[in-house]
């Protein structure tokens, strides 16, 4: 009987010894994980995938100075990526801003034809003006001087050359400028077809922006991802910026840090108003500290010695 109470009590100690060895000291020994479960929906290669995972860890293990996790396949702790209505309607909304942008690009692009158009026009029509007074003012000398030599009887040989000569210089002159103003109806039909398509555009994208501000405008929050113990899910992510801030948030959790005050925190409950930069705040780092225990605090010690049971066990 006793000697089967003392076994109870070994087996006991051993387990409650691994289980202080695994889990009731954080940042002591490496968490081991896997990439687990990719929707396809994501378009996120799993070598992607690892290769931002290794970014967001190192974060937390550049700021500590030692490794705090470390990729097992066979791990049952996974970092998975599940698609929901999260990201469908994120991916719904950046369709519909590509569409306005789009669409605000063949605006401008046609602004652009339209101005170069209408500035072409007002100065082909301005030279022309001046060009059709000039014929106006010839015409005129041209048809008096004809009209005089015809009531003195007509004009001497030489002058009846000199006549003619003016008459097909003219003529010359009016079917040049009838020239130029078959291509100002020319432009001012294309800058009216383009005013048209500027106009019908215009309101196109209007109509576009009503709606995407009717269905994507909404404020409303959103967990990106969350840390269950036994998992890291990504449910959101616009690139791998943000993704590589979500990842580091959760693994945050998985170390044990809680939310922190303060919007420049990775920590930060509200990962939407976090900055771009994936650099931890002085509060983020006050909060490891305070859950990373020094090496040399007693926890260490402890967890050292159970290391050397453990290894010599074959255990670890």
């Amino acid at each position: 009987m006793r000697s089967q109470f003392l076994f109870v009590l070994i087996v006991t100690s051993f387990f409650s010894g691994w289980y202080f060895y695994k889990n009731a000291l954080p940042c002591i020994v490496p968490q081991t994980y896997s990439v687990g479960v990719i929707d396809p929906r994501f378009n996120l290669a799993t070598s992607t995938a690892k290769v931002i995972i290794e970014e967001a860890k190192t974060v937390w293990e550049n700021a500590l100075g030692r490794a705090l996790f470390k990729y097992d396949e066979n791990s049952q702790f996974s970092v998975q990526f599940i698609y929901d209505e999260r990201q469908d309607r994120s991916d719904k909304a950046e369709l519909q801003k590509e569409l306005l942008a789009k669409k605000e690009q063949e605006s401008e692009k046609i602004n652009g034809q339209y101005a170069k158009l209408t500035s072409e026009y007002d100065a082909l029509k301005k030279d022309y003006e001046v060009a059709l007074g000039e014929y106006k003012d010839r015409l005129y000398a041209f048809n008096s001087k004809v009209i005089k030599y015809n009531e003195a009887g007509g004009a001497p040989p030489e002058v009846f050359a000199e006549i003619q000569n003016t008459e097909n210089l003219l003529k010359k002159r009016e079917k040049d400028l009838e020239g130029t103003a078959g291509t100002l109806a020319t432009l001012a039909k294309n800058i009216n077809t383009l005013s048209e398509q500027g106009n019908s555009l215009i309101s196109e994208y209007n109509k576009r922006v009503v709606n995407f501000n009717e269905n994507f405008s909404g404020g409303e929050q959103f967990t990106q991802g969350d840390y269950t113990g036994e998992a890291v899910h990504v449910y959101h992510f616009q690139d791998d910026d943000e993704l590589r801030n979500v990842l580091i948030h959760e693994f945050g959790h998985a170390l044990g840090l809680t939310h922190v005050e303060g919007n420049e925190s990775i920590m930060y409950y509200l990962m939407d108003r976090q900055p771009d930069s994936s650099e931890l705040s002085s509060t983020d780092l006050a909060a490891l500290n305070s859950v990373c225990k020094s090496n040399d605090s007693l926890s260490q010690i402890i967890h050292t010695q159970l290391s050397s049971i453990f290894i010599k066990l074959h255990l670890i």
